[in-house]
């Protein structure tokens, strides 16, 4: 009994995609450069 409540939890289970933003400043160059990776969004 307990197997099959664990079986069907597990089918519920939602996995969290990993998002990564990263933003860097050059002073040299007076620039910033933006990294965005994993980000996923509708398109209007």
């Amino acid at each position: 009994m307990a197997l099959v409540k664990i079986q069907k939890l597990n089918l519920g289970v939602i996995h969290m995609k990993k998002e990564i933003r990263t933003v860097v400043y050059d002073d040299e160059l007076r620039m910033e450069a933006y990294r965005f990776e994993g980000i996923v969004q509708s398109f209007p």
